[in-house]
């Protein structure tokens, strides 16, 4: 892929937010005024999904086939882009597909399942498994 390629694109739960992530990097933009808010990019690998919770500083990343140091094709991070620190980890069995997140949810979509997670932000950030959902009998 392209230098200026991205993996993923998304908005945020109100719409005002898209978040793009690909090979150099990630990126949030406002949809009205249409402008960047933040970019952070990488030489050492990029990321395959990156999605915003919410309106807010945190961000789900998924690390790409090439990713910087601390993240990987299989694991979802939360990060907390102000601090420009990871707040926790979830790693998984396998690749994954797709990520979504609404509300205090995350979806996280392997090639034959779905992991289903609660979240919340208040101090201390928790994250709590849900339920696995097959998608191949």
């Amino acid at each position: 892929s392209g230098e200026g390629a991205m993996n993923s694109v998304s908005f945020n739960s109100d719409l005002s937010c898209v978040v793009c992530a690909g090979p150099g990097g990630f990126g949030v933009f406002s949809t009205w005024p249409h402008m960047r808010l933040a970019w952070q990019s990488s030489e050492e690998g990029g990321f395959n999904f990156a999605e915003m919770f919410d309106r807010s500083n945190m961000l789900l990343l998924v690390g790409g086939v090439v990713s910087p140091d601390g993240f990987s094709d299989s694991s979802v991070v939360l990060w907390n882009h102000d601090l420009r620190e990871r707040v926790w980890e979830i790693s998984l069995p396998s690749l994954i597909v797709g990520l979504c997140c609404s509300m205090g949810t995350i979806v996280v979509a392997l090639e034959y399942r779905v992991a289903i997670y609660s979240v919340s932000l208040e101090s201390p950030c928790t994250v709590q498994f849900e339920r696995t959902v097959e998608t191949v009998h």
